[in-house]
């Protein structure tokens, strides 16, 4: 067997120095930089045994054959000797560690979560014997951003030096064929970060993932890295020269693949138009030198406009070609949603518009999101089901478009959140077209009842828009010199206007009437959430019940016990979660503590104590709407 394996790897070395000289086979010019990026084989192979450990099978049960070769085909053929398996791969060099994650995944070794595994049974694994498989992934660029600016397990495990749980992520993204990552850099020092990033960015190298980080020319919102500081003090040539010496020290401190830059001071505040440019190509110019790649973030706020240049959020547009962008949808909405009412939009067609466009002359990956943070899902906590509809929805139109790559924002994969962004892994796959409830079909669930689920929030939450009811309001939508980041009625506004408050109630109403039994959800935990979830259309319907009528204060505190008695049964059941479900206890997700975001307490405390319900609870019971009360947030540490 250890002969075997010498002489796999003694091809495999061999193969890897002839390809060296190929750099052309990894994409077309725009991404040059990535020509060299292909898996260890080493490191695969150890991964391999992780594996077959977890599953109680000998290290050495499953055997690795490997040919690379300029083939367009990734063809894996499953074989079954007497003494285990054997996986024949032959590969093009970069699809190489996919194609056998591919047969792993073909034989029934499913990864839902960086720290959950489901091993096939061996009847299952032999019923593979002598079939080969073709691997074709949907995207040539595939993969997550770990959004550590939000207080969440990625930002410990990559920046806090609790390593296993970076690395539990990376080998994660591995397994399910996913090849890009990106995480980013809040205003920490530098050494430190570089530091903790070191083992798990070596992993990701090592097992055929391409690295980014992420990080703002000036950004000041949330504690962003900031390449240049002190502007708008600095003249023109005095910037340029401070991002020349901060992308240097960059690199020097941090192997990466890639760089992602933010424009503007915040996602809603523009820098100057012309020197943003500037700073762009200089940017560009710099680290193709470096033989990296710089990408731009393409956000939706709708405030910023220049007459000459028009959308500040597309000013990508005018910068070199080179410059890759990453045109960015928020929440649960998709580019083809008809309505997404988000920073002041109606809809992402221009987003959409913009990404067809633009991926035919520069780099272009899509940007979408599987979780939000700040009182809309993962903290309420909602879980969400139309984020699996318009995911799917997008990668068809990817398709279309032809744009090459996706790396998908989230923000944690607990309180359920794992499943989206494992549905997501799978859509990149081409088995699996148009087919949103994927995850749940290989999790054993009841797909006709999932799709009744998802139809039903599809119709009250999306198209009748009750999501402004079952989500929070929060300081941003409620300050009114600040622009909302989802469109909704506040609660000041429906005590105010009893019409409103009437419709909401009725509105509401109708959907209690017609929400779908939970009972047949196999997965406890997704049925526990999926009981919170319903539990808060209850709660909303009695909040705004309170407001519906001329002030009655017994008739306001009885429909406010009525919303309390709603949110002590889900706390029941966020306890449960908490307890049961919390995989990463010493990432201190569910807890408050001190921590280096605008943050300070684990995206998954909200939604154990269940802020946001009571914080409505109190506003209504006691008339105080002024934003600041109960407020969760810390203004000062948000932009400053």
């Amino acid at each position: 067997m250890r002969t075997g394996l010498f002489m796999i790897r003694s091809l495999f070395l061999f193969t890897f120095l002839q390809l060296s000289l190929l750099n052309h086979l990894w994409a077309s010019p725009a991404y040059l930089h990535f020509s060299d990026h292909i898996a260890d084989f080493n490191a695969v192979s150890e991964d391999l045994k992780l594996i077959l450990l977890e599953g109680d099978l000998p290290q050495d049960f499953i055997s690795v054959k490997l040919e690379i070769s300029k083939r367009e085909k990734n063809e894996v053929t499953i074989r079954c000797p007497s003494n285990g398996m054997e996986l024949r791969i032959k590969a093009g060099p970069t699809e190489w560690s996919s194609t056998l994650y591919y047969g792993l995944h073909r034989m029934g070794f499913l990864f839902p979560h960086p720290r959950v595994q489901i091993s096939p049974k061996l009847t299952q694994m032999k019923s593979h014997c002598k079939k080969t498989y073709q691997w074709r992934p949907r995207l040539k660029y595939r993969g997550f951003h770990f959004h550590t600016l939000h207080p969440n397990e990625w930002m410990e495990g990559f920046l806090m030096g609790k390593t296993d749980i970076a690395l539990d992520v990376v080998r994660w993204l591995a397994r399910n064929n996913q090849n890009v990552m990106d995480l980013s850099l809040l205003r920490m020092d530098i050494d430190i970060v570089a530091k903790n990033l070191k083992a798990p960015f070596l992993l990701a190298r090592n097992l055929g993932i391409l690295r980014g980080v992420s990080a703002g020319f000036v950004t000041q919102q949330q504690k962003t890295y900031k390449i240049i500081n002190m502007y708008p003090f600095l003249t023109k040539e005095k910037s340029i020269e401070r991002l020349r010496k901060g992308l240097e020290m960059l690199i020097r401190e941090i192997d990466f693949e890639f760089l992602i830059l933010e424009m503007g001071t915040s996602e809603f505040t523009s820098s100057d138009y012309k020197q943003t440019i500037e700073w762009m190509n200089t940017a560009q110019k710099f680290l193709k030198e470096m033989k990296r790649q710089l990408f731009i973030k393409i956000h939706v706020s709708s405030n910023q406009s220049d007459q000459h240049y028009g959308n500040y959020n597309f000013l990508p547009k005018f910068a070199d070609p080179d410059v890759g962008i990453l045109p960015h949808t928020v929440f649960f909405y998709g580019l083809e949603d008809e309505i997404a009412p988000m920073y002041g939009n109606q809809d992402f067609y221009h987003i959409k518009e913009f990404m067809s466009q633009q991926s035919k002359v520069r780099p272009t990956w899509y940007y979408p999101e599987s979780s939000y943070f700040i009182g809309l899902d993962i903290d309420v906590p909602l879980l969400l089901t139309d984020y699996l509809i318009s995911r799917s929805a997008d990668f068809d139109i990817l398709d279309k478009l032809k744009v090459p790559g996706q790396i998908n924002f989230t923000t944690g994969h607990e309180n359920g959140y794992w499943l989206i962004d494992w549905t997501i892994a799978l859509l990149s796959f081409s088995d699996y077209p148009k087919n949103p409830f994927i995850a749940l079909e290989l999790l054993g669930e009841d797909i006709k009842l999932w799709k009744r689920i998802a139809q039903f929030q599809t119709k009250y939450f999306k198209k009748l828009q009750l999501i402004q009811h079952v989500t929070s309001s929060n300081i941003s939508d409620e300050l009114p010199f600040l622009d909302k980041i989802h469109e909704r009625d506040l609660l000041k506004e429906l005590e105010a206007n009893k019409k409103l408050a009437e419709r909401d109630v009725n509105n509401l109403h109708q959907a209690i009437i017609e929400m779908p039994e939970l009972e047949g959800v196999k997965n406890h935990e997704l049925r526990s959430l999926l009981k919170v979830t319903w539990y808060r259309i209850y709660h909303a319907f009695y909040i705004r019940d309170a407001l519906s009528r001329n002030l009655d204060t017994s008739f306001r505190r009885r429909s406010i016990s009525f919303a309390k008695n709603y949110r002590l049964k889900a706390l029941e059941e966020m306890s449960f979660i908490s307890e049961t479900y919390n995989r990463y206890p010493e990432a201190n997700v569910f807890k408050k503590f001190v921590n280096p975001t605008s943050y300070q307490y684990g995206y998954g405390w909200p939604a154990k104590t269940l802020f946001f319900w009571e914080r409505e609870e109190q506003v209504v019971l006691f008339g105080n709407f002024n934003p600041f009360y109960r407020n969760i947030y810390d203004l000062f540490r948000l932009i400053f």
